[in-house]
């Protein structure tokens, strides 16, 4: 429900339902395609593209400038990590066909 009113701000807005389904068909296949909608709707808004050809364009300047997201572990993230051994995880785990 959140998602259609989000939709529907756009329409008001002015923009066509043609660039609307345009920009969804653009996110085919993506990860998360709702929020990557949301984001495209947002650009092309803020660009003002309000007709099918400023709409391409606009997505295809995008697409040309290497819009991506990076995908890189953060430095604080990267810290030697430690090694069990099977004596280690014999203390750690109780199993329960054993019995206690």
């Amino acid at each position: 429900m959140f998602f259609r009113r989000e939709i529907m701000s756009f329409v008001e807005a002015g923009m066509p339902r043609e660039v609307l389904l345009y920009a969804a068909e653009q996110t085919a296949g993506k990860e998360r395609p709702f929020g990557y909608l949301k984001k495209l709707l947002q650009e092309l808004a803020v660009k003002r593209a309000y007709t099918m050809e400023e709409a391409k364009a606009a997505l295809e300047s995008r697409a040309s400038q290497g819009y991506t997201r990076a995908r890189t572990k953060p430095e604080s993230l990267d810290y030697p990590q430690k090694r069990y051994t099977e004596e280690d995880l014999k203390h750690i785990f109780i199993n329960l066909d054993e019995g206690m």
